[in-house]
């Protein structure tokens, strides 16, 4: 290769040393003394986070300890990655780019794999390739005795994601959890009083005097001396933390300038924290079976998540990581999501459609629909939700579409700001899409009765098939009527 000049040159080969690329002259790799504690000469070798070589005294060496923007310290016939702040006067350390080989992994492959996040293919289908995916690396991962770390911030709390991740850390799938003060915090505020930053999990709106709960929560976590004791003491009985400590598996909260609290688990210092989470990193599971019984305590795991929805805070009592069963929509009804089945299928699960399916978030409660007294008469309203999500009772991949209601109001018409959250409350609900538009006609009837009233939801193509299907009331006749 060449550069007009050594700077563009230097720039070129680092570049492709990342493509694991080396250079044919397989001379040993320069090595420069540390004059002082944390400062390295200006010339260092800087790493990525792949699997890196150097050589030394004729021979390649195996960097360990590796990770990404570190120096490769040279001592004996080893070599490891060091962080700045760790390099330590008299220190060899490898400088300019002679003597590197660079093991990406095929980024050729990755790149084809998820080219579908940047074309054209509707973004349901993104969602389950994607899962799929997931699903196919902690398969793999679970093959090769290695460790599932989940790295995770507080939106799985906001979210509604609570139970699933518990779900997974029950059934020892995960073997640590690195993360910061926040998803502590609103994981035991949802856990104690159902609510994240102060809103209801269960309808989305604003608890009264709910921006104090996440004080409470580390108030609570406090008295008991830490997420550990609380367990221990019963106050903490559900959610991420919870189950971490049940099956044994670690977490490390990382704190920052912007803490409430911070909770008595929380590493404050950076560096320290920094150093507990490249410790979850290193070896393998302690306590992880053989492949085949890792394999058949994942269909298990699978089934017993694919006949359950994974639900928020249940106003009868239920906090997150529980999961009643509701009526006899076996467990699908209410405010849930389920599990994102295709992504287990591989685990030996039935894809059958059942009556449970048919019937599943037709009688789920869901935010009342309020009116106010109509003023005029003989005009027709028509209200458009552009952005309507649900779920798919069977597959638990999210629905799109447009919701439109039109309708003629008697001596009620809706208000508006509760007809959009009683939408909301459908995007984490497992229901059909026929399903959908004729309980929202049923629920808007019931609330306003109307003299006439329509509802078309036109949704977002599956599979190629695209469905808009319409049901109409009016006063006078049996009831709702759809057609598909």
């Amino acid at each position: 290769v060449e550069a007009p000049d050594e700077g563009s040159l230097d720039r070129l080969l680092e570049a492709l040393l990342e493509l694991g690329c080396a250079p044919v002259d397989a001379g040993d790799a320069t090595l420069r003394a540390v004059e002082r504690d944390r400062c390295a000469p200006e010339d260092f070798y800087s790493t990525t986070n792949h699997r890196t070589s150097v050589r030394h005294g004729q021979k390649w060496i195996e960097v360990e300890d590796q990770r990404m923007d570190a120096m490769i310290v040279v001592r004996e016939n080893r070599a490891f990655c060091r962080r700045l702040r760790d390099l330590r006067e008299g220190d060899s350390i490898v400088a300019g780019l002679r003597g590197i080989r660079v093991w990406p992994e095929s980024k050729e492959r990755d790149r084809l794999s998820f080219a579908f996040m940047s074309n054209g293919i509707s973004s349901e289908r993104q969602v389950e390739t994607a899962v799929r995916q997931t699903a196919a690396l902690v398969r793999q991962t679970i093959e090769q005795g290695q460790k599932i770390i989940v790295v995770a911030g507080p939106v799985v709390v906001h979210t509604g994601g609570v139970a699933g991740l518990a779900a997974l850390i029950r059934g020892r799938y995960v073997h640590a959890v690195l993360s910061g003060n926040a998803l502590g915090v609103h994981d035991a505020e949802a856990a104690l009083y159902g609510t994240s930053l102060g809103v209801r999990l269960a309808d989305g709106r604003q608890e009264e005097h709910g921006h104090r709960n996440h004080i409470r929560a580390i108030n609570a976590i406090y008295r008991a001396g830490s997420v550990r004791q609380a367990v221990e003491c019963g106050r903490l009985g559900s959610g991420i933390l919870y189950e971490c400590v049940k099956a044994g598996a670690p977490f490390v909260l990382a704190g920052s300038l912007r803490d409430d609290g911070p909770l008595p688990d929380t590493i404050t210092d950076m560096n320290a924290a920094q150093d507990a989470y490249a410790a979850q990193l290193k070896g393998r599971p302690g306590a992880l079976p053989g492949v085949h019984a890792a394999l058949d305590r994942h269909r298990q795991h699978a089934a017993e998540l694919g006949s359950d929805c994974v639900r928020g805070y249940q106003p009868g009592g239920c906090h997150q990581g529980q999961r009643p069963r509701h009526g006899t929509g076996g467990g699908r009804g209410g405010r849930c999501r389920s599990v994102p089945r295709p992504a287990l299928e591989g685990f030996g699960m039935k894809r059958a459609y059942t009556d449970e399916h048919a019937r599943a978030g037709v009688a789920a409660p869901l935010p009342e629909i309020e009116t106010w007294p109509n003023q005029f008469g003989d005009y027709e309203i028509e209200i458009v939700m552009p952005e309507f999500t649900s779920v798919c009772p069977k597959t638990g991949l999210p629905d799109f579409g447009k919701i439109v209601l039109r309708y003629v109001p008697a001596k009620r018409c809706l208000e508006l700001k509760s007809f959009k959250m009683y939408l909301l409350a459908y995007r984490s609900l497992g229901i059909f899409q026929e399903n959908i538009v004729n309980r929202v006609l049923r629920d808007v009837v019931k609330a306003a009765n109307p003299v006439s009233a329509t509802v078309t939801g036109d949704f977002a193509p599956r599979g190629g098939l695209n469905t808009i299907v319409t049901a109409a009331w009016r006063r006078g006749r049996g009831g709702p009527s759809g057609k598909r």
